[in-house]
């Protein structure tokens, strides 16, 4: 049995096929993946889900999780934007040994990120943002964990050359 379920509400923001192949790429191959697809626009990602449910009207992100949290069956269900891209593999190991520490609770994790550090509350308001990058090196990554401002315009210097 897998671990995980993601349930990803979709309306029509982000570009969904490109969200759910960094999925693919940086998690661990033990989850699952519900789409609750409220899009007009039907988009072909069959190939990378699970479960590709239509409702036949926009249903708002909670009664879309709520849709999909009915059909899981894992002992863990992450709930996902659809405009979410995992940036590198080692997001998942603080995920899932949050969910098994507080096993059987509900738990919200937002975990911290080089785009926006100061999501999960837990970083101080001077660290650095990061500008986009498409994928950062598992090294680049464990650098950006550690940097200053002072850091953040060599480091991207670096990184550019």
């Amino acid at each position: 049995m897998k671990e995980n379920t993601f349930i990803i509400p979709h309306l029509n923001y982000g570009d969904l096929r490109k969200s759910l192949e960094k999925l693919h790429k940086h998690t661990p191959p033990n989850f699952y993946v519900i789409l609750v697809d409220q899009n007009e626009v039907y988009q072909q990602v069959d190939d990378l889900v699970d479960v590709h449910i239509r409702p036949n009207r926009n249903l708002g992100f909670a009664k879309a999780c709520n849709w999909g949290i009915r059909l899981s069956d894992t002992p863990f269900v992450t709930l996902m934007n659809d405009d979410v891209e995992m940036l590198n593999v080692k997001w998942w190991d603080g995920i899932i040994e949050t969910f098994k520490r507080y096993d059987k609770q509900a738990l919200c994790v937002n975990p911290s990120s080089p785009r926006n550090p100061r999501a999960s509350g837990d970083i101080p308001v001077n660290h650095p943002g990061w500008d986009y990058k498409e994928e950062f090196t598992e090294e680049e990554y464990d650098k950006m964990e550690d940097a200053t401002e002072e850091d953040k315009e060599e480091l991207m210097e670096e990184w550019e050359e």
